[in-house]
């Protein structure tokens, strides 16, 4: 009997989709993180912007990890023109803060690059880098 194993590989448009899924989760908690850094729900919000995304599949018939450009164009840049509306959504649940956001989507943007250029590299990151750099990023 012979057996044929079959990896778990999947297209580029599958993965464009997968990766996207997560991202609206993570723009709307590291909004949260930001504006409410003394919130007693911090490290849920850590908790899940580090779920939403901590790994890709290799890509179909090439076995190949998806490269940090194919990352960010289905993550950041997708989301990126809907920023000022996440953050209106938060404020409206959460309410004023007095937090300087002249930096958050800079912030953002810098997290989803380290996010991708990780990822391209190992395909999964544990959640203690993520909170790591949450923090170093001042989220």
């Amino acid at each position: 009997m012979e057996v044929y194993i079959r990896g778990m590989s999947l297209s580029r448009k599958d993965i464009g989709a997968k990766i996207e899924d997560g991202t609206q989760t993570i723009i709307i908690h590291l909004i949260k993180l930001w504006l409410y850094p003394n919130n007693e729900s911090k490290h849920h919000w850590m908790k899940e912007v580090a779920s939403a995304l901590f790994s890709v599949p290799t890509m179909k018939g090439r076995s190949k990890h998806p490269s940090a450009k194919f990352i960010l164009d289905n993550t950041w840049r997708i989301h990126s023109n809907l920023c000022d509306s996440y953050l209106d959504y938060v404020l409206v649940d959460y309410g004023d803060s007095d937090v300087d956001t002249s930096e958050l989507f800079e912030h953002i943007e810098m997290y989803f690059e380290w996010l991708a250029t990780e990822l391209s590299a190992n395909l999964i990151v544990p959640h203690k880098r993520i909170y790591a750099k949450l923090e170093e990023l001042g989220f």
